[in-house]
């Protein structure tokens, strides 16, 4: 998906890999190179535009994350945590959108429909 992101613009995907959040930061890494970032759909507006509400259960699991703790004067002291999941949702590229023309592995973000925290939150690294 992320080398060819116009193949999977605007198609439901499932993807594995960890959700890596901190401040000012939620996004999805994988083995591979890159990041996709993380968006919710809470509103009739999102369902209108993206044609679903994330699910509630996956709400519910986003607001249990430990907040991102503010770097302060030093960015280097920034935490980031990481939890292995399983992410079900929209693929968009942003990019020259609708077409991804030139896009790069950081230009796209998942709307989230579910996501299954695979590895306990209580157990995040960072």
């Amino acid at each position: 998906m992320l080398n060819h992101p116009s193949r999977y613009n605007g198609q439901i995907v499932i993807v594995d890999g960890n959700d890596t959040w901190g401040f000012e930061r939620s996004d999805i890494t994988f083995a591979c190179p890159g990041r996709i970032e993380i968006q919710v759909a809470l509103t009739a507006a999102d369902e209108k535009k993206y044609g679903f509400r994330t699910e509630q259960t996956s709400v519910d699991s986003m607001s249990q994350l430990p907040p991102g703790e503010h770097p302060g004067d030093n960015l280097t002291t920034q935490k980031l945590f990481q939890a292995r999941v399983k992410v079900v949702g929209l693929f968009r590229c942003h990019y020259d959108f609708p077409t991804c023309k030139g896009a790069s592995r950081d230009d796209g973000s998942i709307v989230v429909k579910s996501i299954v925290f695979e590895t306990p939150i209580a157990e995040a690294s960072f």
